[in-house]
């Protein structure tokens, strides 16, 4: 497969690799596919049909984040309940790794997948209550623990308000510009 594409950037998977990811997916499928940066197209190779798709970036391995997205991506190819399948992604989507998801989804997902993504994370989006300021904090946890929070809970905290702050700031101005 080097040699043909004259390139290292490339993943060989099986659509069979999404049952894997542990949401509810059973259906086997015969085709192999190969996510790459230089061919498109479908080709015969040592008696295998592989399956060619182009893009502008390549991972080197499959990990579970990038299978997610290629599945987001395919779904419309797959012999899966889409909305059961959706539904229950949107249970488990805290056991991948966010970080990576992240950078999965901006690098590999098409812009219909990554507004599947972001319509989801809005959907299971969890706020932590606001606490106003290191001194709240310091009252709450002496009376609940009878101890003093540390430097970087109350970094957090104050981090957590800050983030709390800038959505309600846009959900605002959403409903200004409506």
């Amino acid at each position: 497969m080097r040699s043909l594409l004259k390139d290292d950037r490339f993943v060989v998977y099986s659509p069979n690799d999404f049952n894997s990811l542990g949401l509810g997916t059973t259906q086997l499928y015969g085709k192999l596919i190969v996510f790459n940066r230089k061919r498109s197209g479908c080709f015969e190779i040592d008696g295998r049909e592989y399956y060619f798709y182009r893009w502008r970036e390549a991972p080197k391995q499959a990990t579970k984040e990038f299978l997610l997205v290629e599945m987001l991506n395919r779904i419309k190819e797959l012999a899966e309940d889409r909305d059961r399948f959706l539904e229950v992604l949107k249970w488990k989507i805290n056991q991948f790794d966010k970080r990576k998801l992240q950078y999965a989804i901006n690098h590999y997902g098409t812009k219909s997948t990554q507004r599947k993504f972001k319509k989801i994370f809005m959907e299971t989006k969890i706020r932590y209550p606001k606490i106003n300021g290191a001194k709240e904090a310091q009252k709450a946890f002496k009376k609940i623990l009878n101890t003093k929070p540390s430097k970087e809970l109350i970094r957090v905290i104050n981090e957590n308000n800050r983030l709390i702050e800038e959505e309600d700031r846009i959900e605002k101005e959403t409903v200004l510009k409506k």
